[in-house]
């Protein structure tokens, strides 16, 4: 594969992609991020663009309930192979098939979800967190994602993300043991390394 040593930024699909998304052409979007992808398998941005891409179509279509019924008939076919999968440990395969489920429904936050436990198991935290970000894109207020996304930006050092998370999380689920002791040992963190969250003065 042939990327010219430039960096994804600069992939044509892409920025064509961006150009036919900002101009709601969202289908064509699709196709282009799609293509984007073939180049670079695994980056996060070309991602999450194709799904906001999926969303914002699906959003902008008039909803159709044989549309509906189908969705849910191939979503329910490939859940069966997926629990195979699974079950056989075919870790890549269980990641390319969770991606076409949210293909098919962008809004499938259990898919998302699984997809992010496969990245955490996988110790890529990083990707997991993405994943569980695009959950909070349509449901902000998804409370097993939000105490996930915490955990992993404590872990991941991401203090002020994991902060903002829990705080907002125990808003939903008062008394939440795990997350509040997050919050104290973020604000015992930023006692011992000179307030790390604090603001600058402006």
């Amino acid at each position: 594969m042939d990327t010219d040593n430039r960096s994804p930024q600069d992939n044509e699909f892409y920025q064509k992609g961006l150009a036919a998304y900002r101009k709601k052409n969202y289908g064509y979007a699709i196709e282009l991020f799609k293509e984007a992808l073939k180049a670079y398998p695994d980056y996060h941005e070309y991602e999450h663009y194709l799904w906001l891409s999926l969303r914002e179509k699906r959003s902008a279509s008039a909803a159709v309930p044989l549309r509906s019924l189908v969705e849910m008939l191939a979503i329910a076919f490939l859940s069966i192979k997926l629990s195979l999968l699974q079950i056989a440990k075919k870790t890549n395969r269980v990641k390319a098939l969770l991606k076409k489920i949210i293909a098919i429904n962008p809004n499938n936050a259990s898919a998302l979800y699984k997809l992010a436990m496969v990245f955490a198991e996988e110790g890529k935290t990083q990707q997991a967190i993405h994943a569980l970000e695009e959950i909070l894109a349509f449901n902000r207020e998804n409370i097993k994602t939000l105490k996930t996304l915490s955990r992993l930006y404590y872990n991941n050092k991401e203090y002020e993300k994991a902060k903002l998370t829990a705080t907002k999380l125990l808003k939903l689920s008062p008394q939440d043991i795990e997350t509040e002791n997050i919050l104290k040992n973020i604000a015992a963190l930023g006692t011992i390394e000179g307030g790390f969250d604090e603001k600058p003065a402006a």
